[in-house]
């Protein structure tokens, strides 16, 4: 499983009420990342697979820690 870079954005405008920007000088034209190394190595498996319910996912949980990880995170999980 992997997806291009502007398939992410272009399938996001619809979560952020916004449209996405231009490429800046010296981001790559195309980056893409695969699972396949955690999965082969580590039996790792994503919870998410579609593209839609990554971002969709990414996206509540931004609106809702809008200050990040020190928010989200506690060892005890809460």
């Amino acid at each position: 499983m992997s997806f291009y870079i502007l398939t992410l954005f272009q399938r996001s405008r619809g979560f952020a009420g916004r449209g996405y920007w231009a490429r800046r000088p010296g981001v790559p034209a195309v980056l893409v990342a695969s699972a396949g190394k955690a999965i082969e190595e580590m039996g790792w498996r994503p919870r998410y697979t579609s593209l839609e319910e990554i971002i969709a996912t990414a996206w509540m949980w931004h609106r809702n820690k809008p200050g990040g990880y020190s928010q989200a995170y506690s060892p005890e999980g809460r």
